[in-house]
């Protein structure tokens, strides 16, 4: 393989999305990453940057439960060794809200506001100053 293939190659896989991985948390970042370009065009890398410490913060307050993941429960296993587990969430009382999670309660906020005939597509949306110096930070 040439290196102008190789080089070829490389240019489109980093414009692909970025591979949040298997985790816990990994369908929440892949969906912020999306929003975060189509709600406030940022660019490629500082929506990768955001969207992983969406991740970390939303991870780091829900592991201050009482178990760390909330109450589990187990169906019965059957002949092939297959079960149903569940698990149910509980609410985490005076965490600490970093830029990320503010970032994130504003997607949540902008996707809800979609069930109420709100186009953000259609809208501009202006950042506050404090969200816009941390967009700033994370494009660094």
């Amino acid at each position: 393989m040439s290196n102008a293939t190789q080089v070829e190659q490389s240019a489109i896989q980093s414009k692909s999305a970025p591979n949040f991985g298997q985790g816990r948390y990994s369908p929440l970042m892949a969906e912020a990453y999306k929003a975060l370009q189509t709600l406030f065009g940022l660019s490629d890398e500082t929506a990768q940057k955001i969207a992983l410490a969406i991740g970390r913060d939303y991870g780091a307050v829900m592991s201050k439960g009482e178990t760390g993941i909330g109450k589990v429960g187990f169906g019965k296993v059957n002949s092939d060794n297959k079960a149903t587990v569940k698990e149910a969430s509980q609410a985490v009382k005076n965490c600490t809200m970093t830029d990320a999670l503010h970032t994130l309660r504003c997607i949540a906020w902008f996707s809800e506001a979609g069930k109420y005939h709100v186009n953000y597509g259609k809208s501009k949306l202006v950042v506050a100053d404090e969200l816009q110096a941390y967009f700033d930070s994370m494009a660094d």
